[in-house]
Order: C-alpha cells, then sequence, then structure tokens
C-alpha cells in the first residue's frame, strides 16, 4: 500500500510499554482487553491525521513495540480512546521501531520485508533452528528449503493459529501440508477433562466433535485454509470453556452466524457429520445416529432419582394410556349382539385396520380376532414398557467414565504399495558413462541445477557422500542416454531419507512440492522411476490440482467423457469386445484431443496404449474377454478388466496409470543404457 493508503487505514497507535511485545501472542489468540489506552497517529510526510482522534504529541521511539490500529480496533470513551475487546489485530499491525528517524508507514514495510524475530514469525524461527542443528554437518540442506521434510514438521511443535497464516502461506505447498486437523485443533483429553471438573457427557461429545471435524481443509485455497484454521480455533475455545452439555451449544451460533463462512455454508464446507452433531446439540433434528450418540452423552452425564421421576412418569402414563385404548376396544367388542353392532364397533371403536378383517364374517370370529390383536398389542406395550425403564432417562444412572477408557487398537493396514527389496548401497554397479568420483551439495545445485538438496536428521556425513555421488551419476546418465539438458531440472528438488513416513516406499514423488525422496536404506537404484513421476508431472505443467500428472489428469479426462460407458471400462462384470472398446475409446479421445497432432504425438498414442492395458490386461483374447467364474486355477489369469481384477488382488499401485507411466519410462531408460552397453 502506498503512504497515503497507510494513513487512511490506520487511525491509531499503542505502545506496548509493559510487556515490550511479550504479549504478542495472546493478543493475537484473544484480542485486545477492554480499555487500554490508545494514541492517535502523529503527522508524517505531510498527510493528516485523523479527525475524529484527539491529536497527540506522542512519537515512537527506536526499540518501542507498537501496535496500530484500523478505526474498528478502539472506541471512543470519556477519557479518551480505548481498545475494543476481543478486537484481534493483523500479525503484521505489531512491529518494533528500529530508527528513531523512521516514520510508522516505513518501519511497517521494513518489518514486511523482513519479518523481526522478536514477533515470533513462525517459518523464521524454523530456518534459524534448521540451520543451527546442522552446523556441525560436513554435508549440509542446499539450495532453497523445500517444505514438509520429517525435521522441519519436527520444529513446528505448536499449534498452528491464524496468526501463523501469513507466514505459512509464503509457501503454497507448506500450507497445504501443514493446515490439518492435528495441526490446529488439539485432541482432547478425557483425564484432563475429569480432572477439570468437566460433566462426563460434555466431555464425550468434545471427543465427538473434534472427531466429525475434518481431517484438512474443504478445497487447497488460501481462503478455504483461513477458514478452517479460524473455525478450529473458534471451536477449540468454546470446546476449552466448556464444562456441561449446555455450553457446547455456542458452536451452533460459531457456525452459523457468518462470521468465518456464510450462514448457510457450514455444512457445505465442514461436511454433514460436523454440522449434524452440532445441530443435533442446539436441538435440532438430525439422523437417528447423532440424536442416539447425543442421548449417550446425556447418559454418561448421570441422572438423580429426581430428575428421573418427572420422565418415568410421563412413560407410565403414556403406555396406560396405550393398553387403555386396546382394552377399551376388546370390552367394547364383547358387548356386541349384531351385525349392526359389529358394523358400527368397526367405525368408531375399532384400533387398527387391515389383517384379517375383511375375511371376518360372524359376529362370534369378528369378538374372538379383535381380542387376539389388541391383547398382542397391549403385551407389546407392556413388554416396551419395561425395556424403556431400563434406559436412560427414565431410570437413575450415575455418571461414568467408561468410555474414556484406553482401547486396545488393532494393527492398522498396512499400504497397499508393495515393498520392493533394493540393491544395498554398497552394491550398485555403474559401467561406462562420465567418471564421478566425488561429488557434494553443490553439484547437486550449481552443476545439475537442482533447486535444492535435503538431507534427512538421521543421514550421516559418510552415507550422505554416498548418496550424493551415486545419485549424481544416475542424474547424468539419465540425462546423457535421453538427450535431456539439464536445466529441467531446475524445478526439482532431491531429498535423502527427510520426507519419508516410514513403511514400504523406497522413494517418492511429491508433486505438490516437486521433490523426489530417497530413503536411506532403499532409495538409491530408484532414481529413473521416480524421475519418471516428475517428468509426467513436467507435462502437465507442474500443476497442483487432485490430478497432477499429465497420465493421472489424462486417463481421468477420458473416463469422465465416457459418461455412462465408462461402466464398460471400469465394471467388473462388462465384457466388450476389444474393438468395440477402442471404438468408443477413439471417439471419447476426439473430444477430449481436439487436434490430430496431439492424438499422433508419442505421449498420446503411449497414454493410450496404457488405458488399454488397463482395461483388458497383459493376456486378455482379442476377441471377448471371458467372466472371473470362468478360468482355470492353474492357467494364465484370463479377464475381462485387469483394472478390476488386480485393484482386487494386489491393491491400487500396480494397476494405477501413473505408476504403470513411471515403470515404463524407468525401463525405456534401462533400454537406452542397454543399448551403449551400459549399466546404472
Amino acid at each position: 500500500m502506498t503512504e497515503k493508503e497507510f494513513y487512511k487505514k490506520y487511525k491509531a497507535i499503542h505502545k506496548d510499554i509493559r510487556t515490550k511485545g511479550k504479549s504478542k501472542d495472546s493478543i493475537l489468540a484473544n484480542g485486545f482487553k477492554e480499555g487500554v489506552n490508545v494514541n492517535a497517529l502523529p503527522i508524517y510526510k505531510g498527510f493528516e491525521k485523523a479527525t475524529d482522534i484527539i491529536a497527540t504529541r506522542y512519537k515512537p521511539r527506536k526499540g518501542d513495540f507498537v501496535w496500530i490500529l484500523p478505526k474498528q480496533g478502539f472506541t471512543e470513551g470519556r477519557n479518551g480512546y480505548k481498545t475494543k475487546q476481543g478486537y484481534k489485530p493483523n500479525p503484521n499491525d505489531g512491529f518494533f521501531i528500529i530508527s528513531d528517524d523512521w516514520s510508522l508507514y516505513e518501519n511497517y514495510c521494513a518489518n514486511l520485508a523482513t519479518p523481526n524475530d522478536d514477533l515470533g514469525d513462525i517459518d523464521t524461527e524454523v530456518e534459524k533452528a534448521l540451520q543451527e542443528k546442522q552446523k556441525n554437518r560436513e554435508f549440509k540442506d542446499a539450495g532453497k528449503r523445500v517444505h514438509g521434510s520429517r525435521k522441519e514438521q519436527a520444529m513446528y511443535n505448536k499449534l498452528i493459529s491464524s496468526s501463523d497464516l501469513n507466514s505459512i502461506e509464503q509457501d503454497e505447498a507448506t500450507a497445504i501440508e501443514l493446515i490439518k486437523k492435528d495441526k490446529v485443533f488439539p485432541k482432547v483429553d478425557p483425564q484432563a477433562e475429569k480432572e477439570n471438573g468437566t460433566d462426563s457427557g460434555c466431555a464425550f461429545l468434545k471427543v465427538k466433535v473434534r472427531q466429525a471435524f475434518p481431517a484438512k481443509p474443504h478445497a487447497n485455497t488460501k481462503e478455504a485454509r483461513e477458514q478452517y484454521v479460524k473455525m478450529a480455533e473458534a471451536f477449540t475455545k468454546v470446546l476449552t470453556d466448556a464444562i456441561s452439555i449446555t455450553d457446547l451449544q455456542q458452536l451452533d451460533t460459531i457456525a452459523n452466524n457468518g462470521e468465518i463462512v456464510g450462514k448457510h455454508d457450514f455444512g457445505m464446507i465442514f461436511g454433514k457429520a460436523l454440522r449434524n452433531i452440532v445441530f443435533t446439540i442446539k436441538g435440532y433434528r438430525t439422523t437417528s445416529a447423532v440424536k442416539e450418540t447425543y442421548m449417550k452423552a446425556h447418559q454418561y452425564s448421570g441422572i438423580t432419582k429426581e430428575q428421573v421421576a418427572p420422565h418415568a412418569k410421563r412413560l407410565k402414563e403414556y403406555t396406560d394410556k396405550r393398553i387403555k385404548r386396546q382394552q377399551d376396544c376388546i370390552d367394547s367388542a364383547k358387548q356386541i349382539l349384531s351385525p349392526a353392532d359389529m358394523k358400527r364397533h368397526k367405525q368408531n371403536d375399532l384400533t387398527f385396520q387391515g389383517g384379517m378383517l375383511s375375511s371376518v364374517r360372524t359376529v362370534e370370529d369378528y369378538v374372538r380376532y379383535v381380542t387376539q390383536v389388541c391383547t398382542r398389542f397391549i403385551n407389546d406395550a407392556k413388554r416396551e414398557y419395561n425395556e424403556q425403564k431400563e434406559r436412560f432417562p427414565y431410570k437413575e444412572f450415575k455418571p461414568d467414565w467408561s468410555w474414556a477408557e484406553t482401547k486396545k487398537t488393532s494393527n492398522s493396514k498396512s499400504s497397499s504399495k508393495p515393498k520392493i527389496e533394493a540393491v544395498p548401497l554398497s552394491y550398485i554397479k555403474r559401467t561406462g558413462g562420465l567418471l564421478i568420483e566425488e561429488a557434494d551439495e553443490n553439484t547437486v545445485i550449481k552443476k545439475l541445477h537442482f533447486k535444492s538438496l535435503t538431507l534427512g536428521n538421521y543421514v550421516k556425513d559418510d552415507e550422505a557422500r554416498e548418496h550424493i555421488r551415486h545419485f549424481v551419476a544416475a542424474i547424468v546418465d539419465l540425462c546423457e542416454v535421453l538427450d535431456i539438458n539439464l536445466s529441467i531440472n531446475e524445478a526439482l528438488a532431491i531429498a535423502f531419507g527427510a520426507f519419508g513416513r516410514g513403511g514400504k516406499a523406497m522413494a517418492t514423488y511429491y508433486p505438490t512440492r516437486q521433490l523426489i525422496n530417497l530413503t536411506k536404506r532403499n532409495g538409491d537404484g530408484s532414481v529413473a522411476h521416480e524421475w519418471g513421476h516428475f517428468f509426467d508431472h513436467y507435462l502437465n505443467g507442474l500443476e497442483l490440482s487432485t490430478k497432477p500428472l499429465r497420465s493421472e489428469s489424462y486417463l481421468n479426462t477420458i473416463i469422465e467423457s465416457l459418461g455412462y460407458k465408462k461402466k464398460y471400462f471400469i465394471g467388473g462384470n462388462s465384457s466388450p469386445t476389444k474393438d468395440w472398446f477402442k471404438d468408443i475409446l477413439k471417439t471419447s479421445i476426439n473430444k477430449v484431443v481436439p487436434t490430430f497432432q496431439e492424438r499422433q504425438s508419442v505421449v498420446h498414442t503411449s497414454i493410450v496404449s496404457l488405458i488399454l492395458m488397463l482395461r483388458f490386461g497383459y493376456y486378455a483374447l482379442d476377441d471377448k474377454a471371458v467372466s472371473y467364474n470362468d478360468f482355470d486355477e492353474t492357467k494364465k489369469r484370463r479377464t475381462d478388466s485387469y483394472l478390476y481384477h488386480y485393484s482386487k488382488l494386489q491393491g491400487a499401485y500396480w494397476k494405477d496409470i501413473a505408476e504403470m507411466f513411471a515403470r515404463s519410462f524407468e525401463c525405456y531408460v534401462y533400454d537406452k543404457l542397454k543399448e551403449k552397453n551400459r549399466v546404472n
């Protein structure tokens, strides 16, 4: 903003004399207290000060910590201008004066350009900590830091608040990675709730609310992340303060007051599960499952005999009324003497319809049938009463915390990505190509043009040396045999044992960060495969969409364009001929790939071949595929849907088109190496 815009927006200034800026986090989280003195902004650069604020001689000095406030941040009082209770300033509106000679506007711009360490800028603090941790290592991270590594995540040891968003949003991939439930919405500790005097049912609902809160924002946009964090903050405050179920009704106000999301958008943005439980706590009708949860909460809270009495009384009165109605029907039926009386009874006194009434002809049969049916209704009412009176809220219950007892959980299901044993680092064989005797992080950044290199905390210097040397050799060979300019790597980052989360994968490509992570023990030997993923992403313009890779987006577009015919691609019971499927596939492709030249490109024809392979498998018949149930276990599998069958048999990894693209690319690189009598 310009100076004129600055002084038009900001009208007052508060000098934080007592805390010297130490109260920043509290003010950002909870807002200002009521009645803190506010002074008019001094005149600078010839601009007129605000006419609605009393002028003062106040002028900040070097080292002062100040807050600048817009008009909505303060109120006019009898004794001058004061802060407004609960007003939360922008994190950038609090800063240190760095020179006696600078105006507030210049100080403001300086603080924006170079975040002040004393302000607790979360990204700056993490950067300093990472550098400190590596200062005694021979091999260090190089290039621009790529966010999201395990060691970086460990540095974000506090919950993220809305005051941290400006810093985090400087890197979209970091924002996507960090803005998740575990980072913004603390878990509810039942034992702590019990010790704090919270009602058991209230604590139970707190857990359910937190469980229902979505795991991440509904969209990968800055606005969605801001809404997500602010809603989490607001909900957390209510949950922290609540000690009874009634206190939780404030959640509905937050959800629907229109301050964070539109008044009618809460359910759409945060999901039906959270909406239903919030609405049920408020007293609205939702689903039976949520209502049952709500009733359980009240039961866990406990109910005394005095509280039970009116409920039990109403249940008894309701049951007696049901029984009396059926007994009156029986008594009046026994007074029937003629067919006319029977007709009159049907019209005035009968309590049910249907059944065998149409087949009853005589008075005796009618009285017998009515007595039988009404007696069954009476017995049902008595049985239901006996069951209900033992349930909440018709019976006394003591407060119950048994729901909070820790339960043993079964082992989680393993990833669908299979474990593939790699060649140990010391046995990697390379024949031919440029001799690579030594390499370090500068080789990766300056000669291979990678944007960054990140080393995991547990990768020792001697291991880093070997990892980097083998990696440099692999990239040099790959670019040489494919005749690719090394400058393509300017968009790619490499990490060794820094981004993995354990499990079976030897290496992983992260589209949101354009980064390849090679695991500490098994990553080497996977470079061509993961670089193939990067190339797939590069072909798609390095998009950060839900289908970031070219192969994925291409396949998704084609399948969606098939319309109702896509059942012939993904359905397990469909058996089209291969020629027929190729025809509808061709028609679909012509819709989504308008130019002839693009349809004839190598990438296009390759992906089409992969689609056919996914559909018909490697051993499919040329004419018509057979049903799953019609094959011999001892012979090769002949299937009508490779995609369907192998997704069931081996998991999603093997049939994923992005993986097929990468494996195809990997095989192509090996073939090109073999042509030149080279090995890597």
